[in-house]
């Protein structure tokens, strides 16, 4: 018996890894065709300035191995629920909360997989368009927006393109986030570090032809 349990628990081991593997392997290529799809459709090569960060998607790696350790504790606990989902009530809600826990978890590493995307590709701006390109905020919208359209979702898979005539100002805040705002609201951009933050707002300003920021009191 004791063999036999070692053998299950080997053999459960080994598809986990396997499936890792290839989950991995899936985010990555997630990420690769959505920076691929964006970059043509905002013809990332003819942009006039580009304002990026190889180092952002760094952000969201705490994010990630979040979702992945939901994930792992899902697929444990999917397949503990399987063999006994017959005999109780127990196992059968378990068995639910695990296929819910797999649904979230694939769910949030296909966003954060995008969101990496949309982030590498950072703030492009076309002078002879008049537009900039910025990876879309999701707080932008209404709680009605967020929760029952799933707008906050499709926001952090996607880039939002702005007209530079109603840029109003641009102000900092928490150190490394770059607030636009115009007649089209208020979007956040965040870096990693001030130097990226002050060269996103350098480059707002050469393409509106005005000083659109306040002084830097420290923040």
């Amino acid at each position: 018996m004791a063999k036999k349990n070692n053998d299950l628990n080997e053999l459960i081991v080994l598809v986990m890894q396997v499936a890792g593997g290839i989950l991995f392997s899936v985010f990555l290529l997630n990420s690769y065709l959505t920076f691929k799809r964006y970059s043509e459709r905002y013809a990332l090569k003819s942009a006039d300035m580009r304002v990026c960060d190889s180092g952002n998607p760094f952000r969201y790696i705490t994010v990630a191995i979040g979702w992945s350790v939901l994930l792992i504790f899902s697929v444990i606990a999917f397949l503990g629920s399987v063999k006994g989902i017959h005999l109780s009530f127990q196992y059968a809600a378990v068995f639910i909360c695990s296929c819910a826990g797999l649904i979230a978890s694939l769910a949030g590493m296909f966003v954060v997989s995008m969101r990496i995307a949309t982030t590498q590709i950072g703030v492009l701006v076309f002078k002879t368009k008049g537009t900039i390109v910025i990876p879309a905020d999701p707080h932008n919208n209404t709680l009605e927006d967020n929760i029952f359209r799933l707008k906050a979702l499709k926001d952090l898979c996607s880039m939002e393109e702005l007209p530079v005539s109603e840029i109003s100002k641009v102000t900092r805040q928490g150190g490394t986030k770059v607030f636009i705002h115009g007649s089209f609201g208020a979007r956040c951009v965040a870096w990693r570090d001030k130097q990226k933050r002050d060269e996103c707002i350098s480059a707002l300003e050469m393409a509106c032809g005005r000083r659109l920021s306040s002084m830097d009191m420290g923040q």
